[in-house]
């Protein structure tokens, strides 16, 4: 009788340690980050315009001295990088996105966010309006991904869209979750 008994516990001290090993740390986790500082060849490294002119979509100083940016003028499109292979995964469909910037009165800066689901390989994404304010402005907004959850699903690019006249100034832009797939937990 001693021998379930010490099976039974056995099995319950390692659920126990296995929900803790894949519970993700509290707080949000970095999935993507960009904050435009590396350049190569007059641009963010990895960062192409795929609509407007060369002249709509620009690198340039920000707020600060030394920081650095996009400024997007009029009708325009900007794809940014993959997050590396090593980056953080989600498990789920909920991120938050938290995008540093200034948008000119009648101006509107939408971010879609895509991701690759490895179990499927197939490309998920989801677009969010940004608040666009005149004064640099930095809120967190939640960008919820359609139904299946992701399992593995790693940020594959982050697409900038400027609508309507004036200027909007970009500056650091991150993608966190607190639905993380953490290796053997998904």
């Amino acid at each position: 009788m001693r021998r379930p008994l010490a099976v039974a516990s056995w099995l319950a001290v390692t659920a126990v340690l296995v929900t803790l090993a894949c519970d993700p740390e509290d707080g949000p986790l970095l999935l993507f980050a960009e904050d435009f500082e590396t350049i190569c060849d007059g641009a963010p490294c990895g960062w192409t315009r795929t609509s407007g002119g060369p002249e709509q979509a620009t690198w340039e100083e920000t707020l600060h001295p030394g920081e650095h940016g996009l400024r997007l003028t009029g009708e325009v499109t900007v794809r940014g990088p993959a997050a590396p292979d090593s980056a953080r995964r989600l498990r789920g469909t909920v991120v938050e996105v938290q995008l540093a910037h200034r948008c000119e009165l009648g101006s509107t800066l939408s971010v879609s966010v895509v991701f690759e689901d490895a179990s499927t390989g197939s490309l998920r994404d989801a677009t969010l309006r940004v608040l666009s304010e005149p004064a640099w402005t930095a809120p967190a907004q939640t960008l919820t991904l359609p139904d299946p959850p992701l399992i593995g699903g790693r940020v594959v690019a982050v697409i900038l869209t400027k609508g309507g006249a004036g200027v909007c100034e970009v500056g650091d832009l991150t993608v966190n979750t607190t639905e993380l797939c953490l290796d053997g937990c998904c």
